[in-house]
């Protein structure tokens, strides 16, 4: 068994080895837009990535935030890096007379085969499990909105995967039917990590603006054309291989998606920070070519030699 300093040898060889693949194979261009955030951008979150927070995600009926419904909401709140608690609810739409049923039934219908258009996946919200499985929608938003609201009071971290579509379809459920106007995440308190995604694929091209907040630099890269990019979530975590066992089918469930988010997060986080270390290697190789190993710091030259006749040749007449 390898132990001391040589496992410290290797542990380093290895962390410099991944590196070394993630920049040949390009996969760290999602990570290292984290990396080249300037140090006032960082000072709203502290100056380095938060230990704890929640994870947010919603599943709908489509993109229109004006007629379509939050048909499931989830989270995954995370302590110290670890999740502590998951849950997702289900909303019942079925039974509410001001809810057109046959509009409901399409609308899931259709985002049904929206989803499984692509090979495995699957939606797995219909009337059916609504009525078995569901609860109140009422209840389940009044539910969802205190435990953000109270986690928004301790000053906590939101994490989400296109956290601008999530917010707006939050803020006007809960208008609608709450009457509750105004909801929105605090502008630097908040993590999207599709954008964090979308923005390393762009590079220098989505760097965060001088007096950015978080939620507004966020915001303007998740509306931001970028051709070819790929930062769903499902994409994401095969790309990065964050579950080995993962089924396509298990996506768009608003628990799994809330705790693929954290995974997909930690690997930002990571791999930033190895990027970090990278820089610091950077630095300091130039000084090991100079002085080799020797750590002692080089001798300082106050001025010219002193003279000392007794050291000079003796002047022959």
């Amino acid at each position: 068994m390898v132990q001391g300093r040589e496992a410290l040898a290797i542990s380093q060889i290895s962390r410099q080895l991944y590196l070394t693949l993630q920049l040949r194979l390009g996969t760290d261009a999602m990570v290292s837009i984290i990396a080249k955030w300037d140090k006032s951008f960082r000072e709203q979150y502290g100056g380095s990535l938060p230990d704890n927070y929640c994870a947010i995600d919603v599943e709908t009926t489509g993109f229109d935030r004006k007629w379509d419904l939050i048909v499931e909401i989830g989270h995954c709140l995370v302590k110290d890096r670890k999740p502590v608690d998951k849950l997702s609810v289900v909303l019942d739409w079925t039974y509410r007379k001001d809810v057109d049923q046959t509009w409901l039934a399409e609308r899931l219908c259709a985002v049904k085969a929206q989803i499984e258009e692509h090979p495995g996946q699957q939606f797995r919200v219909t009337p059916e499990v609504m009525r078995s499985h569901g609860m109140d929608p009422i209840e389940g938003l009044k539910f969802y909105h205190d435990f953000i609201r109270t986690l928004m009071n301790d000053d906590a971290f939101f994490l989400l995967h296109g956290h601008q579509f999530d917010e707006s379809m939050m803020a006007s459920t809960f208008r609608d039917y709450l009457g509750i106007e105004g909801f929105q995440f605090h502008e630097s308190r908040v993590f999207d990590t599709g954008s964090i995604e979308k923005a390393g694929q762009a590079e220098h091209k989505l760097a965060p603006k001088a007096g950015e907040s978080l939620r507004k630099y966020f915001r303007r890269v998740n509306v931001y054309r970028l051709k070819g990019a790929r930062f769903k979530l499902s994409h994401c975590i095969r790309k990065y291989g964050l579950l080995d066992e993962v089924s396509a089918k298990d996506f768009h469930g608003a628990e799994f998606d809330s705790y693929c988010c954290h995974l997909l997060f930690e690997k930002q986080r990571r791999d930033s920070e190895l990027i970090e270390e990278q820089r610091v290697e950077d630095v300091r190789r130039p000084l090991k070519k100079v002085y080799g190993n020797d750590s002692r710091k080089p001798r300082r030259l106050t001025g010219p030699p002193s003279y000392d006749s007794r050291k000079q040749p003796r002047r022959m007449n």
